[in-house]
């Protein structure tokens, strides 16, 4: 049993989004403590935590006789909304503002009207200590030739003011239009402190104006100010992953996973197994280790079984310690049309006999998924003499295609 919420801080008031991601459960039951509802049976429910503390989260999962229970102790943090901040901008205002701003996870798409607006427990930015940030923005106004810069704060102590080192980045540049980030203006782009308030949703502040913004307290000639919510986890997931996908190809099966933020993670195992039960290593991918940002990785399995293959990641981090995503099942067929092949095992000749009237390609794969033999036939039937084509001993895939698509495909033991 497994499941995936839209976020873990959150302010007394406001709703977590959760969604059911076991592999095989037919059916669920959740119970959500402090939360409204209490519990639900439904693949995806919305939950809100009216009152400050941190609670339990559990879900079981059932198919036929299976059952299977997760329990994350203390998974959702509600706090107390940030206190109100020690000054509010105003003015008259202009033509600009932001229209975009972004930051991790959080991308918010608003009107420039109002000179001040307030997000602070409705939009929230999930970071990490000691962690370097990328921001992005829109504002100004081309049409007349409006230009602003940028300048970002966060509350890191949650006392309603912003002192001198909770500045965290600004604009080199003054700009209309975007969105614009760190590849445009090197100067949007920070990197957290390692202290800070801890499991609470803090106050940060961006401001845009056409002048060069003097401050949190600035008030805007013709931009704005607007106020998001950052959060920093005391003990956030080491990997937080968004998918793990398994679907079929011509080389085989392409496995595929995203994740939102890593930490500390050292490495991606990849398992197989035949049965759902015992489990073999097939390959093992290098993760970023420190990241901030959603991350998509993949892999070709080009030697799965014929019928039902199953695959897990073994997510291990810097410290040894492990955690298992779903397990996918996939089933492939063994012939898309009927095929002699003989022998199997074989130690010389391979014979192959194909009862179409079409062309088909023949290629041989090692079980590193290199192709080591590609041969093209006219005929019904075909040889290879493995020892003219130098094919070592060993266990490989044999598949035919005709057009590029597969039309049969199995294991070939050569001795």
């Amino acid at each position: 049993a497994d499941f995936v919420a839209s976020t873990q801080i959150i302010c007394s008031g406001s709703s977590v989004d959760f969604k059911d991601f076991s592999e095989f459960g037919a059916t669920r039951n959740w119970t959500f403590s402090g939360g409204s509802p209490a519990s639900s049976t439904t693949a995806k429910q919305t939950v809100t935590y009216n009152t400050v503390g941190n609670y339990d989260v559990q879900i079981q999962s059932q198919n036929g006789s299976l059952s299977d229970t997760k329990l994350s102790s203390g998974y959702i943090k509600v706090s107390a909304p940030p206190p109100s901040p020690s000054c509010q901008p105003s003015g008259t205002g202009g033509g600009g503002g932001l229209r975009f701003f972004s930051i991790h996870e959080l991308s918010s798409s608003t009107s420039n009207t109002p000179i001040y607006s307030d997000f602070t427990c409705d939009q929230i930015a999930n970071l990490q200590p000691n962690t370097h940030y990328g921001v992005s923005y829109t504002a100004g106004n081309c049409n007349i030739n409006l230009f602003e810069q940028l300048k970002l704060y966060i509350d890191y102590n949650n006392n309603g003011t912003f002192e001198s080192n909770e500045f965290a980045c600004q604009s080199n540049s003054f700009w209309c239009g975007g969105p614009v980030d760190s590849t445009n203006d090197s100067g949007l782009q920070f990197t957290t402190p390692g202290s800070m308030s801890m499991d609470v949703v803090l106050r940060m502040r961006a401001v845009v104006d056409d002048g060069s913004v003097s401050g949190p307290c600035h008030n805007p000639s013709s931009g704005e100010t607007e106020d998001y919510g950052a959060a920093f986890a005391s003990a956030p997931l080491p990997v937080v992953l968004l998918y793990f996908d398994a679907r079929q190809i011509a080389a085989g099966v392409a496995l595929s996973w995203k994740t939102a933020s890593e930490q500390q993670t050292d490495r991606f195992v990849i398992e197989h197994s035949t049965d759902g039960k015992r489990f073999d290593e097939i390959a093992s991918i290098q993760a970023a280790g420190q990241s901030s940002k959603p991350l998509a990785y993949r892999f070709e399995h080009n030697m799965p079984d014929v019928g039902i293959n199953y695959y897990r990641l073994k997510m291990v981090d810097m410290d040894g310690s492990v955690e298992y995503s779903p397990i996918k099942k996939i089933t492939l067929e063994e012939k898309l049309v009927e095929v002699q092949l003989y022998p199997n095992p074989v130690s010389d000749i391979l014979y192959i006999k194909h009862p179409g009237e079409q062309r088909f390609d023949i290629k041989l794969y090692d079980t590193f998924g290199r192709l080591v033999y590609l041969s093209k036939s006219n005929e019904h039937s075909h040889q290879i003499r493995l020892v003219d084509k130098a094919i070592a001993k060993g266990i490989y895939l044999l598949r035919l295609e005709q057009s590029g698509q597969k039309i049969f495909q199995t294991k070939l033991l050569v001795q």
